[in-house]
């Protein structure tokens, strides 16, 4: 669904900044997951496979262009946002 298709771009709060590795304006991008749904069928199986690869693709075609990007899921955040905060934190330098 749409919910699943937030990405934000960051690492920086100066908007004239360039990451010279990758000639960007952020560190890497931030998309948010919604908590997946472990109370499956085997028809909403297929679903969650998709959904993972979907993140999967995402993640190489990114990759592709020099771009790192951190998939958060609802639930981690929830569950840990101390160490959440403090990874995101360390991966923006």
């Amino acid at each position: 669904g749409a919910d699943d298709r937030t990405i934000l771009a960051v690492g920086t709060e100066a908007s004239d900044h360039v990451d010279a590795s990758t000639s960007q304006p952020f560190s890497f991008l931030l998309h948010l997951c919604p908590t997946p749904n472990s109370n499956t069928t085997a028809i909403e199986g297929d679903k969650v496979a998709l959904y993972a690869w979907r993140n999967a693709h995402l993640t190489n075609a990114f990759a592709t262009n020099n771009h790192t990007i951190v998939h958060l899921h609802e639930d981690v955040w929830n569950r840990s946002p101390e160490i959440v905060q403090s990874r995101l934190r360390s991966k923006c330098g």
